[in-house]
């Protein structure tokens, strides 16, 4: 701080909490803020800019909390998935809410028409209730078919009233539950050989393969040979081009060129050679 009478640097006297000018000999009055004159103002023109700018806030802030109002309820009612970027709907949190709550109107939220019926089925089940699968519009077998399975009974088929979708439902309770139901099929032989096939395969248990009565025997012996990497079942298949195609995917699969000397069809048999060459 300088002296305002002689310009030099006056000294801060902590003491005094002062500045002194050791040329004035004397301590410098300290400087007052400058007081701020506030501008009067009518009592009636404060209370009539204050009502204009209450009014204009009033204004404002209405539409914002009708939007407000708007969003919220629509979070509460609107569906969530309707919420949701299309990137981040999953369906597996619907089907996990169906079943924590045993409440199909989840179900409902699945936009996959096969999921939906499969989560109609589970409910079913939980309920003990086969009509609940009476509310969908489309793919009713497969509900039934779910129910059925998870009880691993499949007289829950037998409500149905087409013979196609009973038959479907058949099948899939005997893959579910690991039990054959394939002889319930009466009315499409193929159904009732692609039946057997699926059995065998899955299980991998070759006597299914001597119930197919159709061309899938044959495909059903090559299948469960590779499976199991057993030459013998390849032995089981009557065409000898089909028992050629056997011996090559399985020479193939084990790396042994042994097998290609089976193999009647000379343009096979040179296929097979030529794996090892």
């Amino acid at each position: 701080m300088k002296c305002p009478k002689c310009g030099r640097e006056a000294l801060f006297i902590k003491d005094y909490e002062k500045h002194y000018c050791s040329n004035c000999k004397e301590y410098l009055a300290e400087e007052q803020p400058a007081e701020t004159k506030e501008e009067s103002v009518k009592p009636e023109e404060y209370f009539k800019n204050s009502g204009t700018k209450s009014r204009k806030i009033s204004n404002l802030l209405l539409p914002a909390g009708i939007l407000a109002g708007v969003i919220i309820i629509a979070i509460i009612f609107l569906p969530p998935f309707l919420l949701m970027e299309e990137d981040e709907y999953d369906e597996t949190y619907y089907w996990d809410r169906a079943n924590a709550t045993v409440n199909y109107s989840y179900c409902d939220l699945i936009i996959v028409s096969e999921t939906k019926s499969f989560c109609y089925g589970m409910i079913a089940f939980k309920k003990n209730d086969p009509l609940i699968c009476e509310l969908l519009p489309v793919n009713k077998e497969k509900c039934y078919a779910v129910a059925g399975s998870y009880f691993k009974n499949d007289s829950w088929c037998e409500l149905l009233d087409s013979t196609n979708l009973m038959e479907y439902c058949y099948q899939k309770v005997g893959r579910h539950t690991g039990e054959s139901t394939c002889e319930k099929i009466i009315v499409s032989m193929d159904k009732k050989d692609l039946c057997y096939f699926e059995f065998a395969v899955e299980l991998l248990n070759s006597s299914y393969c001597e119930e197919i009565r159709g061309d899938y025997r044959d495909t059903c012996y090559s299948e469960i040979a590779v499976e199991t990497k057993d030459e013998s079942h390849c032995e089981r298949i009557n065409i000898y081009l089909y028992r050629d195609e056997c011996y090559k995917r399985l020479a193939e699969e084990l790396l042994d060129e042994t097998l290609c000397e089976k193999i009647i069809d000379a343009q096979t048999k040179t296929a097979c050679n030529l794996i090892f060459s």
